[in-house]
């Protein structure tokens, strides 16, 4: 199941950045935009319900994560002047102190690698280098690779790759930067392996995830 996840999410990625391939005179103007960080807080929730060969046997519990990392936004396309396709990937590390009591004597954590690549399309403030619109929209969708360790609801680690969505609205701040509100989640619910912390097949989990991101650019 997650090699089919895998593959669907990198598949409907591939597809969507072949139809907004930039052309030829664009390739230049492209690599500038890599110079142009986001710099990204997030909260995620997720939501785990499986099973485990170990204790504790079931479990089902909903936690939430702390965030931080950077992105990347690109237009690769321009369709209008305030109107762009492009790409955006991102990376975050995620974690927070855990809420069960300890296992093994360890101090419950959980502990998450994020990166999500979208295809977007873009309005406004976000749409160019030197937009001039005081606000923007934006709507994305591609592929959220997660690594996760989390010892509550249960000592397990895992990775998967989902289809994911997201959506924002930017404002422009003073002169030179922009500030953004993005939603994101992934698909539906991801059924994947999950290991112990020795490394063995440790059953299976369905999980759900969302987040909440605030996003600063200070070179717009």
């Amino acid at each position: 199941m997650r090699r089919t996840a895998a593959f669907a999410g990198g598949a409907m990625l591939c597809a969507i950045m072949t139809m907004i391939s930039p052309r030829p005179a664009q390739a230049q103007s492209v690599w500038k935009y890599l110079g142009r960080i986001d710099f990204i807080a997030s909260v995620y929730q997720y939501s785990i319900e499986g099973r485990t060969d170990a204790p504790p046997g079931t479990f089902d519990g909903t936690f939430t994560s702390i965030s931080a990392g950077i992105g990347f936004n690109v237009p690769v396309y321009h369709l209008a002047h305030d109107l762009s396709l492009g790409i955006n990937p991102n990376i975050e590390m995620a974690g927070v102190p855990g809420t069960a009591e300890e296992v093994d004597d360890r101090i419950p954590l959980t502990l998450s690698l994020e990166v999500p690549v979208y295809a977007t399309l873009k309005y406004g403030t976000d749409a160019s280098w030197h937009g001039e619109s005081k606000i923007g929209f934006a709507a994305g969708i591609g592929a959220q690779y997660t690594a996760l360790t989390t010892l509550d609801p249960a000592d397990i680690s895992t990775s998967y790759v989902a289809p994911g969505i997201m959506a924002e609205v930017n404002f422009r701040l003073g002169s030179s930067g922009l500030m953004k509100l993005r939603y994101s989640t992934i698909l539906g619910t991801m059924r994947a392996d999950v290991n112990g912390f020795d490394g063995e097949d440790a059953g299976d989990a369905d999980i759900r995830q969302q987040a909440f991101h605030l996003i600063f650019n200070f070179n717009s």
